[in-house]
């Protein structure tokens, strides 16, 4: 049988809200525009999809006007992520080969642009842990249906998704997934039947639900 953990990236493996926010408030200040983020601001927002992000930070910009801005803080970002990377979650190496060598299949879901992941990957050196991912700036759509679409496409019977907001959890009721918390990230979520507060227990708890 074909099982798999999925994952999300933003406070789950990595920690990357310092250099996006970098390439951000460079963005705005190139563009002229009167508004700088935060690290606890976009740690906020981190894990909606990126038009929501855009909209809470700039409410009042035209829309068309917002979706260039967009465009141009996920190239800034892009750059400064794949220079300097983020901030990986400790034992990330360790707990992925386990489960490697365990034989689950591994993929990234994330509510992200299409490169983003990508930065993840190449800076990290991680692509050989890694058989697949998606977002929404590749497939159009956003987590529920990416997670469908990922076990389709490498067919996966089972699979968890590991976590760490309420919108992750959702997505996994949408997708018929089991959901664990990654309590160490980002978010809270409400009643989660499986917990981690390090990556070092989810060998043990992916063993548990598959």
């Amino acid at each position: 049988m074909n099982k798999a953990v999925i994952f999300d990236l933003d406070g789950t493996l990595w920690d990357s809200a310092e250099q996006v926010v970098w390439g951000w408030n460079k963005t705005f200040e190139e563009e002229g525009v009167d508004k700088r983020t935060t690290v606890g601001e976009l740690k906020s927002l981190m894990g909606k999809p990126m038009e929501a992000i855009i909209e809470a930070l700039v409410p009042d910009m035209e829309p068309q006007r917002r979706t260039g801005l967009l465009e141009r803080c996920c190239r800034n970002e892009e750059a400064r992520l794949l220079e300097k990377g983020g901030i990986l979650f400790p034992d990330i190496t360790r707990t992925l080969t386990m489960l490697r060598d365990e034989g689950y299949h591994l993929s990234i879901v994330s509510n992200c642009q299409d490169g983003y992941i990508e930065t993840f990957l190449e800076h990290h050196k991680m692509q050989p842990f890694f058989d697949d991912y998606e977002c929404p700036g590749r497939s159009g759509m956003l987590k529920a249906e990416n997670i469908k679409l990922v076990m389709e496409r490498n067919r996966i019977e089972k699979a968890v998704y590991v976590g760490d907001t309420q919108g992750d959890a959702d997505a996994c009721t949408k997708a018929g997934v089991p959901f664990i918390w990654a309590r160490y990230g980002f978010g809270d979520v409400k009643d989660a039947q499986y917990v981690i507060d390090s990556l070092a227990e989810l060998p043990d708890v992916v063993r548990e639900v598959l």
